[in-house]
C-alpha cells in the first residue's frame, strides 16, 4: 500500500469532475450523518455511477464476532474473493468521511490482501458542534466539542491482536477534542497504566489554534513521566505513518509490544490503519495491535464543508 499522490481541493467544484474518472464509490454506514458525509454519494448518484455499501456488524457486548457485508452480501475476512471479483480492474474511490475507524480498517485490509488499488477521499468540515451549546456551531471558539457518545469501550480489532500479550506494552495514540475518550483508555483494564505512551498531536491543525483544543481536553492525561508528545499534521496520513514507524523502530531494541489507538483526526487514523495493515501483511511476527473504543457518532456533529483531500494508493505490489 503506497501513496502515489495527495491533492487538496479548497474549491470543491474542482473535485466534482473527478466523479467521471472513478467507476465505483465505496461508502460506509455514516451516510447522512452530517453535510459532508453525503457529499460524494450525491455526486455519484447524480452521474448514475456505481455506489457500493460496506458495513461491519459487531456483537453489542464484546465488539467481536464480525459480520461483514458488501452490498448486503456476506464477506469473510478469510475468504475475500467476493471483493476481488466485484472490484477487479475498477477505479475505486473510498469516502472515508462516512466510515467508522473499525469499518475502514477491515475494508482496507481486505483490499490490500487482494492487491486492489484504490483512492481515498476525506471531506473536511468547516465547523464542529460544541458540547456546551448543543445546537450552536463554532469554527474556532474555545471549548470541548461533542462529536460522539460512549460505546462499548476499548477492545482490539481482530486480526490485529498482538501475541504474546505478556510482553511489555507501549501505546501510540492520536489526540482528539473529546477528553472522555482518552480518559476511557487510561481507565481501561486492557492497558498497563505504567506503560510507555506516545501521543500524536495534530499540528498544524485543521484550523489555526485548534491544537490548543486537543491539549486542553487531554492535558491531565498526557502529563505523566512515561508519556511523550509528537507533532504530526492533522491532515497528513503519510507523516503519521512515518512518525509511527520512527517510534516503532525505537521500541524494537527494548522488545516492546506496540499497540495503536486512533481517536484523533480521520487522516491520522488512516495513517495508523495503514501502518498496522502493512505490518500484518508483510511482517506478521511483529504482532502490532490496533485498538478502538467503538464510540457512537452524534448526528449533525459538523456543519458545512471546508475542503476535500484525496489520496491515491497503489496496492498492486
Amino acid at each position: 500500500m503506497k501513496c502515489l499522490s495527495w491533492f487538496d481541493y479548497e474549491d470543491t467544484s474542482l473535485f466534482d469532475p473527478l466523479v467521471n474518472y472513478f467507476d465505483t464509490l465505496i461508502i460506509g454506514n455514516s451516510i447522512g450523518l452530517d453535510d459532508r458525509s453525503k457529499y460524494t454519494q450525491e455526486l455519484f448518484s447524480k452521474e448514475k455511477k456505481n455506489i457500493s455499501n460496506f458495513q461491519v456488524l459487531y456483537d453489542e457486548e464484546t465488539s467481536q464476532n464480525l459480520t461483514i457485508t458488501l452490498d448486503q452480501e456476506d464477506v469473510s475476512i478469510k475468504n475475500t474473493s467476493v471483493i476481488k471479483d466485484k472490484f477487479f480492474n475498477q477505479k475505486i474511490l473510498i469516502d472515508m468521511t462516512c466510515f467508522d475507524v473499525q469499518d475502514l480498517t477491515y475494508l482496507l485490509y481486505i483490499l490490500c490482501k487482494e492487491k486492489i488499488t484504490f483512492s481515498i477521499c476525506y471531506v473536511e468540515p468547516k465547523e464542529y458542534k460544541k458540547k456546551e451549546k448543543i445546537n450552536h456551531f463554532v469554527s474556532s471558539a474555545s471549548g470541548e466539542h461533542s462529536l460522539s457518545n460512549e460505546g462499548n469501550g476499548i477492545n482490539y480489532l481482530p486480526p490485529f491482536i498482538p501475541s504474546p500479550v505478556t510482553k511489555k506494552s507501549a501505546y501510540i495514540l492520536s489526540l482528539g477534542f473529546e477528553s472522555y475518550r482518552l480518559a476511557g483508555f487510561m481507565q481501561s483494564d486492557e492497558i498497563d497504566i505504567e506503560s510507555e505512551k506516545a501521543f500524536l498531536l495534530g499540528v498544524p491543525a485543521f484550523d489555526i489554534g485548534w491544537e490548543r483544543k486537543a491539549i486542553n481536553a487531554n492535558y491531565k492525561h498526557i502529563k505523566s513521566d512515561n508519556s511523550s508528545i509528537h507533532i504530526v499534521p492533522a491532515d497528513d496520513p503519510i507523516q503519521t505513518y512515518l512518525k509511527i514507524d520512527e517510534i516503532h523502530r525505537s521500541l524494537l531494541s527494548s522488545n516492546h509490544q506496540l499497540n495503536l489507538l486512533p481517536i484523533g483526526t480521520k487522516p491520522q487514523s488512516l495513517g495508523m490503519i495503514w501502518f498496522v495493515i502493512e505490518k500484518k501483511l508483510t511482517c506478521p511476527n511483529e504482532n502490532i495491535g490496533l485498538m478502538y473504543d467503538f464510540v457512537n457518532k452524534i448526528q449533525n456533529r459538523t456543519y458545512k464543508i471546508r475542503n476535500i483531500h484525496l489520496w491515491n494508493f497503489d496496492n498492486a505490489n
